[in-house]
């Protein structure tokens, strides 16, 4: 153990430090308008927004790694719905 960590003198402190914080209330977010159709291109938010619309409860949406799985992470789904998706790529590569 190093001589500069003194692991009694750290838990003594931590035994009287007050954790009692008072946080502010956290607000929940306004519920976006519904979506309407328009002659605007299509955006990458738009088709997020759609999917999670579109997907009810007990339905699994699977996203793709990249944009899609970043844009639809954030997407608020309805009850009993699930999300899966491989938010990074990682190989193991070949010898």
């Amino acid at each position: 153990m190093p001589a500069d960590f003194d692991f009694v003198a750290t838990i003594q402190g931590l035994a009287t430090t007050d954790l009692n914080l008072s946080l502010p209330a956290v607000q929940k977010p306004a519920e976006p308008a519904a979506l309407q159709t328009s002659d605007q291109p299509l955006t990458q938010a738009f088709y997020d927004r759609a999917l999670q619309d579109f997907v009810t409860g007990n339905k699994t949406l699977i996203a793709d790694q990249g944009t899609s799985f970043f844009g639809l992470a954030s997407q608020k789904l309805a009850s009993g719905a699930k999300f899966f998706g491989q938010p990074l790529w990682g190989s193991i590569g070949q010898p």
